[in-house]
């Protein structure tokens, strides 16, 4: 991530695991900026049988909800979903994340109005060690 506008040094790190039944993944990312985590968000992707699609939830550490449903195109996975605020105003993102190779993946991140996008961060994911 860029550095913040301090100029401290940001990353999130991202934790995906299994479910107990093997039917859902979830996820839980921090914020770290100069070594110091602080929540950011957890959620859960599953298959959804009625859509026919990869759904998913996150709950932000501020309140928020943000819901939506991951396709593949052109060899990426494409989530298209929607940021509802605590105030309960919503705003729609579309993200677009391709592997590189078996241990990382570019996001790219862009708000959405119609069928504009308007690029908003690309973001590097890498498996760290532990």
């Amino acid at each position: 991530m860029p550095d913040t506008p301090g100029g401290k040094k940001l990353k999130i790190h991202a934790q995906f695991t299994w479910s107990q039944s093997g039917q859902a993944i979830r996820i839980s990312n921090q914020f770290v900026t100069d070594g110091k985590a602080r929540p950011y968000l957890d959620g859960l992707y599953a298959w959804d049988p009625q859509q026919r699609a990869i759904v998913f939830w996150y709950v932000g550490a501020e309140g928020g909800l943000t819901r939506g449903k991951v396709k593949v195109e052109d060899g990426k996975l494409v989530h298209e979903f929607d940021q509802i605020a605590p105030d309960g105003k919503s705003v729609s993102y579309v993200a677009k994340v391709t592997p590189q190779g078996e241990q990382a993946w570019q996001n790219e991140i862009f708000e959405q109005h119609g069928t504009d996008l308007k690029p908003l961060v690309n973001v590097r994911y890498e498996i760290a060690d532990k």
